[in-house]
């Protein structure tokens, strides 16, 4: 015999709900496809024994703001900021016996990126 429509109508909701989930829970949002115009923060780099330079590549031209941060969020130094593209720096920073990263944002037409470094011991 075939199934009743009531047991169609039930099958079809279901395939339709689970289509659904699948999509709520497995597509990412529109907003977590990487972008091409993400920084990339690098590790900072060490000069002399109490100093560090922030680092960062720009993909795309923008208005951005780099800076050397120690382990509690807290920018050391000026930040440098500006609109460019390429590698960025701050200048030499004291950071004796800080763990720092570098964090970097940058403006590309309106959307904003960002990206934080790992840390090292200064």
């Amino acid at each position: 015999m075939f199934p009743s429509l009531s047991a169609r109508r039930t099958r079809a909701f279901t395939l339709t709900i689970a289509a659904g989930l699948a999509v709520l829970f497995v597509a990412p949002a529109a907003h977590a496809h990487a972008s091409g115009c993400a920084p990339i923060a690098y590790t900072p780099s060490l000069v002399g024994g109490h100093q560090a330079q922030a680092a960062a590549k720009l993909p795309c031209y923008g208005t951005f703001e780099i800076s050397l941060r120690n382990a509690a969020g807290s920018t050391l130094g000026s930040p440098h900021s500006g609109s460019g593209i390429g590698n960025v720096f701050t200048d030499d920073i004291n950071c004796a016996g800080a763990i720092v990263h570098t964090f970097v944002w940058v403006n590309v037409s309106g959307s904003v990126y960002s990206d934080t470094s790992g840390s090292v011991q200064c």
